[in-house]
């Protein structure tokens, strides 16, 4: 179990500036962990509603912390990690050395080896993707991924690359809603687009640029740190781009797409975070620690962004306050309070993509009893409910059930003898609610036909699904109908 860090393990900072005043607090890694070195590397919000990251110094391994900042013990790993990421199907990956490792939602750990180093992490279509090499110690150049995702250790490993030279430094892969991958190309100085099935298609960046980490923006573009270069792009998904220079030798590292419709980015060599608008306005803040030199960037579960300072070996936690909010993200009563100094997020979530449901006609395992084997092997078990975020969000998802009902004015009410002679109407009587952490981009939830240990009985059936981002604003249903059969 993780303990929680003393007060005399915490600094916190607060400062102001045109962009509202932010607050950071540092929290060390060696708590609850083995001694030595530790060196945190990117991060992520696992499904547990913890921060997961890499840590590659030392004590290397998956560490993780809640967001009061309890340490738990990290995960062990046989060679430095790099990249992690929390997969739909609520499995988190990460890749270390030339392996990649995932951890299912009951603890299980399973361990794939590619043939050389694996770098940056994504998920196209519910399958998990990671960029690796084609030589020993050589850049990323191609993007793979297992053939049997649940079969790991029967599975195959297909890749797909670019025609031409080999060393791409593929460092990170974003999916869009569309499907489609884009990747910075480290080496190249230049970022790539990839519709699976189709060749890379290749944009060159400015002479001198080494493009590091991508992040889809609020305004559907695509952003990405240049490191050497000192650079932030934005480019399109036409593949025009535009340069936003920072101050000299900054380095930029991770960016993320913040929950005030800002970019946010780490720099290294600054030990500052910087925030960058859609039109390219810069504010930078610095960070507590001297030469922490920040590494990775997300958003966390509670709407604050959490980033790793690889050489002080903290985790930091940024708020945007409102005076007299208490340091709480959005101001006062939380999330979106608004106020002076705050830059409040006052757009919803949406569904980019309606819910769907497939297949949407199935049965439920197990205790199901087939008419005969052929017909059991024709209705599969289960569905995927599927769906596209416009941004992170918590997605509560209610499963109804249709029975018959009687028009009584705008209500469709339970059949009675006093209503008999109402037209007819469907009620929809809720069976249970599934709760997600769901990801900005596609999203997909397996579905059993079990709430909890109970199995649905066969009939007709409604998920609604809302979403509510980290500021609180809640998305408009979206929903999908579906079958149980008796098989």
């Amino acid at each position: 179990m993780g303990r929680r860090l003393g007060l005399a393990a915490l600094l916190t900072l607060a400062f102001a500036s045109p962009a509202g005043a932010v607050t950071i607090t540092e929290f060390p890694v060696e708590a609850g962990t083995a001694q030595g070195v530790h060196k945190p590397y990117f991060i992520t919000t696992g499904p547990d509603g913890l921060l997961w990251f890499t840590d590659v110094g030392t004590s290397r391994g998956i560490g993780r912390i809640s967001t009061a900042g309890d340490r738990v013990p990290p995960l062990p790993v046989t060679a430095d990690p790099f990249d992690v990421m929390t997969a739909s199907d609520g499995n988190v990956y990460w890749s270390e050395g030339n392996k990649v490792t995932r951890r299912r939602p009951n603890g299980f750990l399973e361990s794939r080896t590619a043939e050389t180093t694996t770098f940056g992490l994504t998920e196209i279509n519910g399958n998990f993707h990671f960029a690796t090499a084609t030589s020993a110690g050589g850049y990323a150049n191609l993007v793979c991924h297992f053939a049997s995702p649940n079969n790991w250790p029967a599975s195959s490993m297909n890749c797909s690359g670019p025609s031409g030279p080999v060393g791409s430094g593929f460092t990170d892969l974003v999916t869009l809603p569309n499907s489609h991958v884009w990747m910075p190309s480290y080496t190249e100085g230049s970022v790539r687009r990839w519709i699976p099935g189709n060749p890379f298609t290749k944009y060159d960046l400015a002479v001198g640029s080494h493009p590091f980490r991508m992040a889809l923006g609020p305004d559907g573009n695509l952003w990405t740190t240049d490191f050497t270069g000192s650079a932030i792009y934005r480019v399109t998904t036409a593949g025009t781009w535009t340069r936003f220079p920072l101050p000299a030798d900054r380095r930029p590292s991770d960016i993320v797409a913040g929950p005030d419709g800002a970019l946010w980015f780490t720099q290294l060599a600054g030990n500052l975070i910087g925030r960058m608008t859609t039109d390219g306005v810069l504010t930078e803040f610095p960070i507590p620690t001297p030469d922490s030199q920040p590494r990775g960037i997300t958003v966390g579960p509670d709407g604050a962004l959490w980033f790793t300072e690889e050489k002080a070996g903290k985790i930091a936690r940024l708020t945007l306050d409102t005076p007299g909010s208490g340091g709480g993200p959005g101001g006062p009563g939380g999330p979106g309070g608004g106020g002076p100094g705050t830059v409040a997020d006052r757009a919803p979530p949406t569904f980019d993509r309606r819910l769907t449901a497939v297949p949407a006609r199935f049965r439920v395992g197990a205790r199901a009893t087939p008419v005969s084997a052929r017909a059991r092997r024709r209705i599969p078990v289960g569905t995927t409910l599927r769906f596209i975020l416009s941004e992170p969000a918590a997605v509560r998802i209610v499963i109804a059930r249709a029975a018959p009902g009687r028009r009584v004015g705008r209500a469709c009410r339970r059949p009675t003898r006093a209503n008999r002679k109402r037209p007819r109407c469907t009620r929809w009587i809720a069976r249970g609610t599934l709760r997600r952490q769901g990801r900005q981009g596609p999203n997909a939830v397996a579905f059993t036909g079990r709430i909890g240990r109970r199995a649905l009985p066969p009939g007709r059936y409604r998920a609604t699904a809302t979403a509510r981002d980290a500021a609180g604003n809640i998305s408009r249903p979206s929903r999908a109908r579906f079958t149980i059969v008796r098989r």
